[in-house]
């Protein structure tokens, strides 16, 4: 049974870190330093992890905000409910 392997493509990285790819001058098979990966896919996932907290605390500001805005809603109607029925209860009773 053989194992699969995984890898990246060195023509794809070369694009991107082409510091990290080194090409064979006996075969031309270009080949990856993968241990001088390790800090910029640090450093990138730092860079997604920073973007989604902001994303984050974006939307969560967006919620507070129409969650805010809607809880006042229901209060206005509650008190405007409360007014009616009064009005109504002396409307009944002046019968």
């Amino acid at each position: 049974e053989q194992k699969q392997k995984i890898g990246l493509i060195a023509q794809d990285v070369e694009k991107v870190f082409p510091e990290l790819v080194t090409t064979s001058e006996y075969t031309g098979m270009k080949m990856l330093d993968y241990a001088a990966m390790v800090a910029p896919l640090v450093e990138a996932v730092k860079e997604l992890r920073a973007e989604k907290d902001t994303e984050i605390a974006t939307l969560r500001k967006q919620y507070e905000k129409k969650f805010s805005a809607q809880a006042q809603r229901q209060k206005d109607l509650e008190v405007r409910l409360v007014k009616l029925e009064s009005n109504l209860n002396k409307a009944l009773a002046s019968r």
